[in-house]
């Protein structure tokens, strides 16, 4: 039962990203995409957030809600420019086959999710 209320939860949190087109609801999965679970971490900012990389040139990546509606995948589409700011909106934890949380940090500017390790809080 708890694993069916975390689904629905889950589900309708990224139903309304695919609304927004933050999320693709797709049956095709790339071969370069990566595959996690859905956990119950899952948050939309009211106020937008500013966040610079800490790193050179991170991906953006592409999400893509499998037919299940408890797996998500992350198809690489761009990377992001060191020195700029961009604005975070939301953000979602997932889990890997291995059990490992990942975070990630939707970015309206190139309307993608980047891995949150890869991002600072704050102006660049």
């Amino acid at each position: 039962m708890k694993k069916s209320l975390v689904a629905i939860f889950m589900t309708a949190t990224l139903v309304s990203s695919i609304a927004a087109g933050e999320v693709r609801h797709d049956t095709t999965v790339n071969a370069s995409s990566k595959t996690y679970h859905l956990t119950n971490h899952s948050q939309t900012f009211k106020n937008e957030k500013t966040y610079h990389p800490n790193q050179a040139n991170p991906k953006v990546y592409r999400a893509t809600l499998h037919d299940d509606g408890e797996t998500v995948s992350y198809t690489p589409k761009t990377t992001l420019n060191v020195g700029e700011t961009y604005h975070v909106l939301r953000k979602t934890a997932v889990k890997d086959h291995s059990n490992k949380i990942a975070m990630f940090l939707y970015i309206a500017e190139k309307a993608g999710w980047v891995k949150s390790n890869q991002l600072d809080e704050g102006i660049g």
